[in-house]
Order: C-alpha cells, then sequence, then structure tokens
C-alpha cells in the first residue's frame, strides 16, 4: 500500500468560494425587522402584497437593506419563533448554509487534514488543484423551515421565504412597528441601507479571515506532503532492504540446506565404502579359509601323488621290456601289412573292372526297360483305342436310343388305397440277360359295351425293366456306360419320363448316400475315371450348366434370381447346340456339383397337385461339358453329358389343375412340350423317305434343346417311370406306350467329338 501510494498526487486543498457563506463568529450584529416582502434574485418580482421593491440578495447569503431602528429589531426578535442552534459549523463540515430563497450548492471538499494523502507523481512534484469556480446553478427551493435564530450574522435569512411565496403576516408584536415603518419610508431606506452596509462589512471581514487560515491550512498541508513522501521514502527504502535482507539469509538458508545434503550423501557413500569393505573383508577371510583347505587336500593329495608315481616308474620299466617285445611283432607285422596291401590293391582293381561291367549291364537294362515301358505305354494307348472302340460297337449295338423301364415302389399310405396296386408283371431275370431285351405285362380289367367284363393284358418291350425291389445303384450299373462315353467325347442325353408322382426327379437327383440318383452318380463316376485316366497322359476341364423349360420358356437355376429375367436363344451350329446368356460354372470335384445341384435345386418350380405335393412344373436339364487332351499323343475330346428331368405328364381331371390358373397354364405348356416330343420321336421313327425329311424340333423350346441327343449325333437314354398305383393305370398305359415308340425309333450312328 506504501508503494502504491507514493505514486499518487498529493491533492490540494479546496479553493474557497466566493462569496463564501456566512459563519457565526459571535460578533454581535443588529437584530433587524424581517421583511415580508424579501424575495430571491431569482424571482425579481414585486411581491404582490408589498409596496417597496424587494431586497436584493447578496452572493453570500445575506440580503440589503437599511438598518432598522433599535425598536424595530426588538420587536422583530421578539416576534420571530425560537430556532433550533447548529450543532456543526459550515466550516468543519465543508458546507454552505443554505441563502434565504432555498437555492442548493454543491458540497464543499473535505478537509484536508481528513483525507488521505495522495501518492504523488514520479516525475513531476505535487501540484495544488486550482479552486473550483462558486456554483451558480440554484436546487429548486424547498418550503420554508422554521429555524432557531443564530446569534451574530444571518439570523434573519433562516426566515426567508422562496421566491414568489406570499410572506406570513407579521407578529402581533411587531405590527405597530411595522405599520410606523410603513408610514415613514425614508426612514425605512435609511435604516435598510445601514443595515446592508454593516453586513456586508462583517462578510468582508469574515472572508479575510477565511483565506488567511485557507492559507495557513494549504502550507500546513504542503508541510504533511512533504513528510509523507519523505516517510513513503523512508518506507520503500526500509522495504528494499528488508527485501534484500530476505533474498540473502534464503540464499544462505538454500547454501546451508546444500552443505548438510552434501555432508549426508558423503556420510552415506563413507558407510556404504565402509560396509563393502567389511564384506570384502569377509570374503576374503572366507576365501582364504578355503584356500587352506585346498592346501591341505593338495598336500594329501602330492603325498598319494608321490606313492603313485613310485608305482607308475615300476610299471614304466615293466613296460618298457614289454614294448622292446612288441616291437618286435610290429615290425613283423608291417611286413604282413605290406603283403596284404599288394593283394588288396589286386584285388580293388577286379572290383573297378567289375563295376565297370555292371554299370554297362546296368544301362543296357535300363535302355531295355525304357523301350519296353514306351511299347507297352503304346499298346496301352491303342488298347485304350480299341476299348473306346469295342465300347462305341457296343453301345451302338444295343441302340444308341435306349430305353428303361422302371417301376416305383409303393410308399406306406399307397398301400391301403381302395383300388390297390396295380397288376403288373415282370419277365424273367435270367432270361432278360441272356436275350438283353426286358418286357412288363400290365393287366387292366374293363366293361364291353354289353355290360360284361372283360381283361387286357398289354406286353411292352424294353432295353431294361427295373422292378420295384431295384435301386438306385442297379439303375446306374446299366448307365455307367454311358458316363464313360463323354470322357471318350461323346454327347450322351439321359432323360427320365412319366406321369407325376412316378419318381423322375427321385431317379435323377435321389436323396443321400445310397439313394443318390443319376446326375450325382454320373458326376462321380466322370471324376474317378478321369483321375484314373492322368497315367495315360489325359487331363480333363469340366463346367456345367442347369437350365430350366418353364411355361415354354427358359430360366437360368444358376442365374442371380429365381426367375430369370433374360431373354436366353437356342442356337445350333453344325451338330452344337448353344444357350445364350447362361452361367456355366467351371468344376473340380465333385463336393462343388452337389453344391450346384442344391442351388438349382432350390430354385427349381414345384407345387402340390391332386397326384404330388411337390410336383414338378418345369423341365430341368443339367449339362456337363467335358474337354479332354493327351500331351503324348496330341489328341483333344469333347463330350457333353445332358441329364434331363422332365415335368409329369397329367391330365386336368386327375391332377385338379384346372382350379388354378397358374396351374391350368403349367399344365398345358407340359403336355404341349410333351406332346411336341412325342411328334418329333414319331417323325423320327418313320425312318428315311419323302415323309421324313421334315421333324419339327421347332414346335417346343424342349425339342430344341434335346434336338442334338435326338438328332442321332449322341447316346440316347430314356428312363420312362412308371406308377404302381391302379388308380394311375391309364396314365402308365400312356407312358408305355410312349416309351415303347421312343425305343423303335431307329438312330443314326453317334460320332465323336475329336479336335
Amino acid at each position: 500500500m506504501a508503494e502504491e501510494q507514493e505514486n499518487i498526487p498529493p491533492s490540494s486543498p479546496p479553493a474557497s468560494r466566493l462569496p463564501a457563506p456566512a459563519k457565526a463568529t459571535g460578533i454581535p450584529l443588529p437584530a433587524g425587522k424581517p421583511l415580508a416582502a424579501a424575495t430571491t434574485v431569482v424571482g425579481k418580482r414585486k411581491s404582490p402584497t408589498a409596496d417597496l421593491p424587494p431586497a436584493k440578495r447578496l452572493s453570500g447569503g445575506g440580503t440589503t437593506g437599511i438598518k432598522p431602528p433599535a425598536k424595530a429589531r426588538a420587536a422583530a426578535a421578539a416576534a420571530a419563533p425560537p430556532t433550533r442552534p447548529e450543532t456543526r459549523s459550515s466550516s468543519r463540515n465543508g458546507m454552505r448554509p443554505a441563502t434565504a430563497a432555498g437555492a442548493r450548492t454543491a458540497p464543499a471538499r473535505p478537509p484536508a487534514a481528513t483525507r488521505p494523502a495522495a501518492r504523488p507523481p514520479a516525475t513531476r512534484a505535487p501540484a495544488t488543484k486550482p479552486a473550483p469556480k462558486p456554483a451558480t446553478k440554484t436546487a429548486p427551493a424547498k418550503p420554508p423551515v422554521a429555524v432557531r435564530p443564530r446569534a451574530g450574522i444571518g439570523a434573519t435569512a433562516a426566515t426567508a421565504r422562496r421566491p414568489g411565496a406570499p410572506s406570513r403576516p407579521a407578529a402581533r408584536g411587531s405590527a405597530s412597528s411595522t405599520q410606523s415603518s410603513q408610514d415613514d419610508p425614508d426612514k425605512l431606506r435609511e435604516y435598510m441601507g445601514d443595515f446592508g452596509k454593516t453586513i456586508t462589512d462583517n462578510i468582508q471581514a469574515l472572508l479575510e479571515q477565511e483565506r488567511e487560515r485557507l492559507a495557513a491550512l494549504q502550507g500546513h498541508r504542503a508541510e504533511m506532503q512533504t513528510t509523507l513522501l519523505t516517510a513513503q521514502s523512508e518506507e520503500r527504502e526500509a522495504r528494499r532492504a528488508l527485501a534484500n535482507a530476505s533474498e540473502e539469509k534464503a540464499a544462505m538458508a538454500a547454501r546451508h540446506t546444500r552443505e548438510v545434503e552434501d555432508l549426508e550423501r558423503q556420510l552415506e557413500r563413507r558407510e556404504r565404502e565402509k560396509r563393502a569393505l567389511e564384506d570384502e573383508l569377509a570374503r576374503n577371510l572366507d576365501e582364504l579359509s578355503r584356500e587352506r583347505a585346498v592346501a591341505r587336500e593338495l598336500r594329501t593329495e602330492l603325498a598319494e601323488q608321490a606313492r603313485r608315481h613310485m608305482g607308475l616308474n615300476a610299471q614304466l620299466t615293466a613296460a618298457q621290456a614289454h614294448a622292446t617285445l612288441l616291437q618286435a611283432e610290429v615290425e613283423r607285422a608291417e611286413i604282413a601289412v605290406s603283403a596284404s596291401k599288394a593283394e588288396a590293391e589286386g584285388y580293388r582293381k577286379r572290383c573297378e573292372e567289375a563295376d565297370l561291367g555292371a554299370e554297362e549291364r546296368i544301362r543296357l537294362a535300363q535302355a531295355e526297360c525304357e523301350r519296353r515301358v514306351a511299347e507297352i505305354e503304346d499298346e496301352l494307348r491303342a488298347a485304350e483305342s480299341i476299348r473306346r472302340k469295342l465300347h462305341n460297337q457296343v453301345q451302338e449295338l444295343k441302340g444308341n436310343i435306349r430305353v428303361f423301364a422302371r417301376v416305383r415302389p409303393a410308399l406306406a399310405h399307397e398301400r391301403d388305397a381302395p383300388d390297390g396296386l396295380a397288376d403288373i408283371a415282370y419277365c424273367d431275370e435270367r432270361v432278360a440277360a441272356e436275350t438283353g431285351q426286358s418286357h412288363l405285362t400290365v393287366r387292366s380289367r374293363s366293361e364291353s359295351a354289353m355290360g360284361k367284363e372283360r381283361e387286357q393284358a398289354i406286353t411292352f418291350n424294353f432295353d431294361k425293366v427295373f422292378q420295384p425291389k431295384h435301386g438306385q445303384r442297379e439303375v446306374f450299373e446299366e448307365i455307367s456306360m454311358l458316363a464313360q462315353s463323354v470322357l471318350d467325347g461323346y454327347n450322351v442325353c439321359i432323360f427320365a419320363y412319366g406321369q407325376t408322382g412316378s419318381g423322375k426327379s427321385w431317379t435323377m437327383e435321389g436323396g443321400e448316400g445310397l439313394h443318390a440318383g443319376m446326375i450325382p452318380r454320373a458326376i462321380d463316376m466322370i471324376f474317378a475315371e478321369s483321375a484314373k485316366l492322368k497315367d495315360r497322359g489325359w487331363t480333363y476341364a469340366m463346367e456345367g450348366s442347369f437350365l430350366e423349360v418353364y411355361n415354354d420358356e427358359i430360366n437360368d437355376l444358376l442365374g442371380s434370381g429365381q426367375f430369370d429375367t433374360k431373354k436366353h436363344e437356342i442356337k445350333i451350329d453344325k451338330d452344337k447346340m448353344t444357350v445364350t446368356d447362361t452361367v456355366s460354372l467351371p468344376l473340380a470335384n465333385p463336393a462343388q456339383v452337389s453344391s450346384l445341384l442344391e442351388k438349382a435345386r432350390s430354385r427349381r418350380a414345384v407345387a402340390a397337385t391332386l397326384m404330388n405335393e411337390r410336383s414338378s412344373r418345369s423341365h430341368s436339364v443339367f449339362a456337363l461339358k467335358v474337354r479332354g487332351w493327351n500331351d503324348a499323343t496330341g489328341e483333344e475330346s469333347e463330350g457333353i453329358l445332358n441329364l434331363v428331368d422332365l415335368a409329369g405328364s397329367e391330365r386336368l381331371a386327375s391332377s385338379g389343375a384346372d382350379k388354378d390358373a397358374v396351374r391350368l397354364k403349367e399344365t398345358i405348356n407340359i403336355n404341349k412340350s410333351l406332346s411336341a416330343l412325342a411328334d418329333v420321336i414319331s417323325a423320327l421313327g418313320q425312318g428315311a423317305g419323302a415323309a421324313a425329311a421334315h421333324v419339327p424340333y421347332r414346335n417346343s423350346t424342349l425339342t430344341r434343346l434335346l434336338q442334338t441327343s435326338l438328332s442321332g449325333s449322341s447316346k440316347t437314354l430314356m428312363l420312362c417311370n412308371i406308377s404302381p398305383l391302379a388308380a394311375h393305370l391309364g396314365e402308365t398305359v400312356c407312358s408305355l406306350r410312349f416309351a415303347t415308340k421312343v425305343n423303335s425309333t431307329p438312330a443314326g450312328t453317334a460320332r465323336r467329338n475329336l479336335k
């Protein structure tokens, strides 16, 4: 606080305002008679009740006028109300007394003795503030307050009224004097003039006294400021010295602390050195004890060694004598070794000659083996070619279009059907194996036009008939020869035909394990046989596609959606059929084929009918393209295996499809495509001639897909699936008749696709 006060300049005492208010000095003044018509300078108008002009107010707050006579003053003093004496002088509180008109002025500054000393500026000496100008603005007048007349000057000023206010009537005691003053205006004016002059003189004297006191106070204030500055300077010096002493004390304390810490660290280091020396001394003592023990042991051992040395010297003497004997024997042995080396050298030369002869014989034998292996490989390749030719001849002898009939077993709930099972008789299996032909006989009962019951037996001949007891394995054994033809470069087509619910999808796709269908079994066999042919120089690459003919339109079951939105077209060029915008996936193992079939099966169109809960509403065609090449012979082949699952032929009344518009459309398209297939088979069955010039392949999308399989350039197998129920006997007979027509269709010679 002292340093902050040093920069504050000392404030100068307030200059006196002229004219200063009147003070009570104790000088007796004549008590004048109060004028009822007195007004302030602000009003500048005459009172309506006064006959004389108002007296002028001085700047000090008094009024000018004629000094009243003694009797008038006495009467005015007696008539004036008592007033409260002032408790504080205007010189103490610095406030100017109110004028007769009630004007307020700004309060004066407090005396220099009561204010705190101001900090002098750092660059210049303190300067006194110039005296402020006297205030000229007067506050609005307040109502008159009855105050006790002050002894001395200004006793009459306390009873003055606001400017323009009506004057009060004079007291009763002064009524006569007032009346006499009004009667004698000249005396009154003279009295007022003397009274004003007296007041002015008194005010001037008071002003002179106040100026002298103010000058004395200002001098005293300057001395006090000088003393204050000196004290502040001494205080700053003392504070600076105190700060320096504090800093020196702190530095000495820090130095002392560092010295103590250094001594403590030295003491700790000496303690550590002492402990290290003590530990080293203990170790040395232990080592010395061990060395002493070792020395004792060495002395004992040295004595033992000395005794042993004596024994060894005796042994050495005996050994030297024995060595002399051995030296003689060594000389004799060296002579024998020299003779043995000469003999061994002869043996080595004879062995080298034998090795050279053996290597020559081995080389000749190896060349003979290589020649023989080449001959065997040539014979094997020739045998492979002969096998393929014989295999193809066997297939041609059996017929490039072969028809198998398969009767599915009856299900558990079908055995209890009202109509029961159909009467189907099978041929002897031994006779069928010897002749290569099988047949089955279907017996039906009906009523004639005369109402008589008649029995009819119809026999159908096929290449092979599978009874309900035959499983998937027996069926595939007859088909496996066709799967081998695909690896040989032939196109093979296997399709299943029959009414709905006769087991076509089960035959082609099957189930898991032993119940696997023809498609997975054919794929497994092709992969297995291709692996065996690697030893003969053949390498195969395979890719597969899966198409669906639904409502006479082609859908790609391996495409992106459930129903393919692309328009697929069938193009046939030189006995090669291709379908545009279809997905063909490369296949490296049977697992990929299983995944492909599962994906296609989930997208195929199926629906429930009265004859089958999951009736296939479309024809599906799975195509496996097999391309092979032999680096040794330069041969290349390409074969295609088409596995077709036809939708079931059905009657509208039997299946209940006529009650649903979607099922009705599907049934019409299925029967239409199967009818077109029958027309193609019928046209092919007519043989050569003018009538056989045109085969209606274009009547259906299905027949166009099977054109290359039915035209004679491929090997075709038809599986006719038959239901064992008597209720389906009519459909069974129709399917068997169609299969017989296909079986009687002549086919051309299948061609091998070689490049």
